[in-house]
């Protein structure tokens, strides 16, 4: 079926007594009348006998609605297609829906999204009050941390970045997260992320937090921990067919979420674990659930600077203001260059192409990508130092490995790997 209509179409809904937008961009809107909503996905959709996900017709009905009361529409046409990305597959799914229905059940999400809006925002006055009469929480300074702990709280007023140096000893963690929550406060920020290399330093960064607490600062926190460190089971696939704990995952992330954080104001790998396994909820999704609900979060620097392990969704669409405290900054370099650096080596190449027979596209593929790569090995002189700089290199090498992988991904599809 083809969409009719002008593509990629923007929907908003306004809610005076809540003060909250409800909006997105459909996929398509055909004839005025319709919404087509397209998932792209590696499933074999020629063995999949459901009607589409919950969470996709939920997304549909929601641009429905919007568009019934824009249009002023009694029936909404829904499309929901599923396109193998693989396998230039697709599948549809069509319901048409009354008008009215659409507005009881988009109306009922409301009432349930209510619940966390009020949530957020009697904490949100909590915290704000406990921040402004916040003292010290070790009593008198430090040589030296009043003047860093001032110098920190500029910096977020003014909005600049600052370095600073300091001697061991000096107490540089409650020195720049005292400021920074000073500064919550006062309304500069909205979360402040607390980036560091080294478990260590995330435990000194979680004891600050927890002496201002003890003068009287109500702030919600989570140390987040790699997702494959805490992941419940041995094979560690995340999707419904192979885990329990993905399967329903969003039946009871809700009340998940909301039994920890009445009940706890700091989330450690112990309290993640706890109240995931009480829930039977993936503990990776829930300790970023929590961060959303969170003040002050404490992680490895790649949370926020790796383009593939970053929290897209604090980053994609920024909406809120956001203080970065980088434990030891002269780490950043080196990981940044392994963060936005990709190898390959030619052994696991070669290894690859045996497990597929002769003639087949991956064994050609893979050929093409070994040769390029010795080509380039056999360019090097003996005297050449252990890496060396290539200008032409990534455009033929990219272009390889690229057909290469839409090769073994089709394979993948086939025999139901992905």
């Amino acid at each position: 079926m083809k969409t009719v209509g002008n593509g990629k179409s923007a929907l908003k809904k306004y809610y005076p007594d809540i003060q909250l937008t409800l909006q997105g961009r459909a996929d398509g809107v055909f004839h005025e009348k319709g919404i087509h909503e397209i998932k792209s996905t590696r499933r074999k959709l020629a063995d999949w006998d459901q009607e589409g996900e919950t969470i996709h017709w939920a997304q549909a009905y929601c641009y429905a609605h919007m568009l019934a009361v824009e249009k002023g529409l009694e029936k909404v046409e829904v499309i929901l297609t599923y396109a193998n990305v693989v396998l230039d597959d697709r599948k549809d799914f069509t319901r048409t829906l009354e008008a009215k229905w659409l507005e009881v059940y988009v109306d009922q999400l409301i009432d349930q999204y209510r619940v966390w809006m009020d949530f957020q925002n009697d904490w949100h006055e909590k915290r704000t009050a406990s921040l402004k009469d916040m003292p010290f929480p070790y009593g008198d300074y430090r040589t030296g941390q009043r003047k860093l702990a001032a110098s920190v709280y500029s910096a977020i007023r003014d909005e600049f970045i600052m370095m600073a140096e300091a001697p061991t000893g000096v107490g540089k963690t409650v020195s720049t997260l005292f400021p920074a929550l000073k500064a919550m406060g006062e309304e500069k920020t909205d979360k402040i992320f607390y980036l560091t290399a080294k478990t260590v330093a995330r435990t000194v960064a979680e004891e600050s937090v927890k002496h201002m607490r003890l003068v009287g600062a109500q702030v919600k926190s989570v140390t987040l921990t790699a997702k494959e460190k805490i992941c419940f089971t041995s094979e560690k696939k995340c999707n419904p067919e192979d885990c329990t704990y993905a399967k329903g995952h969003f039946d009871r992330i809700n009340q998940c979420l909301m039994d920890a954080l009445s009940t706890e104001d700091h989330m450690d790998r112990i309290n993640v674990e706890k109240y995931a396994a009480k829930h039977h909820v993936c503990p990776g999704e829930f300790a970023l659930d929590v961060a959303s609900f969170s003040d002050v979060i404490v992680c490895d620097y790649n949370y926020v600077f790796d383009p593939l392990a970053k929290l897209q969704r604090f980053f994609v669409e920024v909406t809120e203001d956001y203080v970065f405290l980088v434990d030891e900054a002269h780490n950043l370099p080196h990981r940044g260059r392994e963060m936005f650096s990709a190898a390959i080596c030619r052994d696991d190449v070669l290894t690859l192409r045996k497990a597929f027979p002769k003639k087949t596209e991956p064994y050609k593929a893979l050929g093409k990508l070994n040769r390029q790569m010795l080509a380039i090995q056999k360019g090097l002189k003996e005297s050449d130092l252990e890496f060396e700089t290539h200008r032409d290199v990534n455009g033929p090498i990219l272009s390889t490995l690229s057909k290469a992988f839409g090769h073994l991904c089709y394979v993948f599809v086939r025999h139901g790997k992905f």
